[in-house]
């Protein structure tokens, strides 16, 4: 295994990093597969993405690229918010955006 350097321990400085339980359970998880060829286009639908740009878990990348895959993708970032963006401060924005997506009304990109 490579040695980490500073920054991809971020938020944590190595100490803590080291110190910390939560790593210790990173590193028991499987290695994640590659995700399998559906050999068509994804299904025309409509989607919505809530993602929180302070997202340790999912970053906002990740959400780029799924969006990607839809046509009719909506993708909201929140500054103000980490993985689960409805329980944040962001919260009531993020749920005005899923009440008008489920009731078929306008979601600003």
């Amino acid at each position: 295994m490579a040695a980490i350097p500073p920054a991809g321990l971020y938020p944590w400085d190595q100490a803590s990093a080291l110190s910390s339980d939560f790593l210790a359970t990173c590193l028991k998880w499987p290695v994640t597969p590659a995700a399998p060829d559906l050999g068509s286009a994804y299904p025309d639908v409509p989607v919505l993405i809530l993602s929180g740009r302070e997202d340790l878990r999912t970053p906002l990348e990740q959400a780029r690229t799924v969006a990607a895959n839809y046509p009719h993708a909506v993708l909201r970032s929140f500054a103000d918010a980490g993985h689960d963006v409805i329980d944040g401060p962001a919260g009531a924005r993020a749920a005005l955006d899923a009440r008008r997506f489920l009731s078929f009304g306008p979601v600003t990109r």
